[in-house]
């Protein structure tokens, strides 16, 4: 039997003439789809956010092929959730509902060069001299009582991380029975001697056969385990706070300097939340949760909190709606999880004169820049290095306010003069294409005797939507290919 001859053929691609769409479902994405996918894609790629209507729907599409949505639609869902222009007043804000109350004991606790005041913010820190750049301004060796993280909550009970601050452990459990760090009746072990001596609610909380009235320590550790499930570590805070209060001696002036912070109920902050962020992408948060099993889940956390402090049913001063304004008063002034006291004094701007730094246990402040006497510290409370609208977003959601500071308002002209700039450009090239790599066009396309001839390495488009299996067009290619095939 002889060996087949073979020769060149250009043959099509087996799948080059097939809808991609074809032998999948079409989707009619919910709200919810739309905007998580729509703020994705603005937190991606900042560019599409000042993108017009038209060219927002084209990227939208070219990344949900499947979904089955008009542009009429798009736009009013962007509408419905604030999502389509940004800096309008329709957004929901509730910084005039929040209140808050001066705050014992913390003028005896500031550095003599600053103080306490009040602006249209609210409470505000003052210099009464000027500091110079990179000077230490504040430092606030301890939170207002410390609250574990919930994420380490696992390695805290293997012995892996410490019981008060979870920093994570790397010595035997020899070393710290040794150094008498462990726990006699559970497997909690602590860092240090301060943290055993902080953790003063340990035996409280932590041992079931404990009998002291206040506290049933095993509906304590039923209502613990309900926030690790559901990643509510703002209820577990609170909780963790409310046993300082009464178990703790320093009870007194955890109560008083909590309850003076600023407030606004969860349920107003998840109405913000809905308004401009369904879905939560944008968030950043503890835990605004934006769905609808919201309320049955307060309902159950404010149901076994009150099973684990049974004095709180009697207390007609506290009930759901207490409950959910402490969770929302620890979410407006909490910073990496903690509550600081004096920190939380500090407002927001896009353009901080301050900057802090995270020691083992407390906080820093540091002057950004030479600050005049009598100016007011300034701190960011988000990311700012996102740009205007996603900054603004995030104060809006997660403290209430729009912000109007200098560097927002000059990004705000700079966007509305891009917007009008494109609306009366008549042109019909995109702008992603004046922007395209040469070689990514159809003219600069090599050959195949080009790519065989150079030997060079080249890359293939990875597709973007990965629940598509059929080929799509490479940028580098034809959908015909030259092959060996038996004549």
């Amino acid at each position: 039997m002889y060996p087949a001859s073979l020769k060149l053929a250009t043959l099509s691609l087996n799948d080059s003439n097939v809808d991609e769409t074809a032998n999948h479902q079409v989707l009619t994405p919910s709200d919810t789809d739309i905007c998580d996918n729509v703020a994705l894609l603005w937190r991606q790629e900042p560019e599409p956010e000042e993108l017009q209507l038209d060219k927002l729907y084209i990227k939208l599409k070219s990344k949900n092929p499947l979904w089955s949505i008009s542009k009429d639609y798009l736009k009013q869902v962007l509408k419905n959730h604030n999502l389509y222009v940004s800096d309008k007043p329709t957004h929901f804000t509730y910084h005039e509902r929040i209140i808050s109350s001066y705050t014992p004991g913390a003028s005896e606790k500031l550095p003599s060069k600053i103080q306490i005041t009040h602006s249209e913010k609210g409470k505000a820190l003052c210099t009464k001299v000027k500091i110079a750049k990179g000077e230490l301004i504040l430092h606030e060796e301890e939170p207002l009582t410390f609250i574990a993280p919930l994420e380490k909550y696992t390695l805290m009970q293997l012995s892996k991380a410490c019981g008060t601050c979870g920093t994570s452990l790397n010595q035997s459990c020899h070393y710290y029975i040794m150094h008498n760090l462990d726990c006699d009746n559970c497997t909690i072990v602590w860092c240090s001697k301060k943290c055993k001596t902080i953790d003063t609610t340990h035996s409280y909380l932590k041992h079931p056969m404990s009998k002291n009235k206040i506290c049933n320590s095993q509906n304590w550790l039923k209502f613990e385990q309900f926030c690790k499930e559901n990643t509510w570590y703002s209820a577990y805070a609170v909780g963790m706070i409310y046993a300082r209060q009464n178990l703790s001696d320093q009870g007194a002036i955890i109560d008083e300097q909590f309850n003076s912070l600023a407030k606004i109920s969860q349920r107003i902050r998840l109405e913000a939340a809905e308004s401009t962020n369904i879905g939560g992408t944008l968030d950043s948060g503890v835990d605004i949760i934006t769905t609808i099993s919201s309320s049955a889940m307060w309902e159950e956390g404010f149901y076994l909190l009150c099973e684990a402090f049974p004095h709180l049913q009697d207390d007609n001063n506290f009930d759901l709606e207490a409950f959910l304004c402490d969770i929302g008063r620890f979410n407006l002034n909490q910073i990496n999880g903690q509550i600081y006291p004096l920190f939380s004094h500090i407002n927001h701007s896009c353009e901080p004169n301050t900057y802090f730094e995270f020691d083992k246990h407390g906080i820093k402040a540091f002057a950004r820049k030479d600050i005049a006497a009598g100016e007011e510290l300034l701190t960011t409370y988000v990311n700012p290095l996102h740009d205007v609208n996603s900054r603004r977003r995030e104060l809006c959601v997660n403290w209430g306010f729009l912000c109007n500071c200098r560097r927002c308002k000059k990004e705000l002209l700079k966007v509305s003069g891009k917007r009008t700039q494109e609306q009366e450009t008549t042109s019909g090239t995109p702008s992603y294409m004046k922007h395209r790599r040469k070689s990514s066009m159809k003219v600069s396309k090599p050959s195949v005797q080009e790519l065989l001839e150079n030997g060079k390495e080249f890359d293939l488009e990875v597709p973007s939507q990965t629940g598509i299996h059929s080929r799509r067009p490479s940028v580098r290619f034809d959908n015909k290919v030259i092959a060996a095939v038996e004549e």
